[in-house]
């Protein structure tokens, strides 16, 4: 098993259970938007690579963060 630098346990800040926490509101605040201001658009474009996936091929592509575009 790989074992990691003894300071590499001790120079993080933020705990494993708040990074999971931190995506956890981050998640439920999109699915809120879903719900809500986001729903249009979010349904519209399922939509549309829905239809497009019907006869042609999809690829998508990104760099960044995806908390970005979400």
């Amino acid at each position: 098993m790989f074992a990691m630098p003894a300071e590499t346990h001790t120079a993080r800040s933020t705990p494993a259970s708040d990074f999971v926490r931190i995506e956890a509101a981050a998640l439920l605040d999109l699915a809120l938007r879903l719900d809500t201001t986001m729903h249009a658009p979010f349904t519209s474009a399922v939509d549309l690579l829905l239809a497009v996936s019907a006869t042609q091929r999809i690829f998508v592509t990104g760099i960044g963060k995806s908390g970005i575009i979400a």
